[in-house]
């Protein structure tokens, strides 16, 4: 009886021994698992943040050549001041002896001003990103 007992312990031991291996293997597939996606997830934030910068960097660069020639264009306005010849939509620099040609800080002003009003439209709030978001 004594030897009986022995063997069905031993059986016991074995058994929980078995499933404490088997837990401890499912555990750490299940968890690689997870840090494989928490890993992909993070890849894809990095390279759609990537995108994003590198979508923002274009447009500035776009709008602000865009915004460059319209003020060359319009001698050095965004919106053309009075007096200004209406066929063309320029400025008289010289009118009635009179300076009206624009400051550094003026055309600064208007390139600024063109940026605020355009950028928008490059961005297009960010429909281009839309789809790649999940959540």
């Amino acid at each position: 009886m004594h030897k009986r007992g022995q063997v069905t312990i031993f059986i016991i031991v074995g058994v929980l021994l078995l499933a404490a291996v088997a837990t401890f293997i499912f555990l750490q597939d299940t968890a690689g698992e997870i840090v494989e996606e928490q890993e992909t997830v993070t890849l894809s934030g990095i390279q759609l943040g990537d995108n994003i910068q590198n979508y923002v960097e274009s447009c500035i660069t776009k709008t602000g050549e865009d915004a460059l020639i319209y003020i060359g264009n319009h001698g050095g306005y965004y919106n053309v001041p009075p007096p200004f010849d209406p066929t063309f939509t320029l400025p008289y620099y010289f009118y009635k002896e009179r300076d009206f040609g624009p400051s550094e800080e003026t055309v600064t002003q208007e390139l600024g001003k063109y940026m605020d009003d355009m950028l928008f439209f490059c961005l297009q709030n960010f429909n281009t990103f839309t789809e790649q978001w999940h959540y």
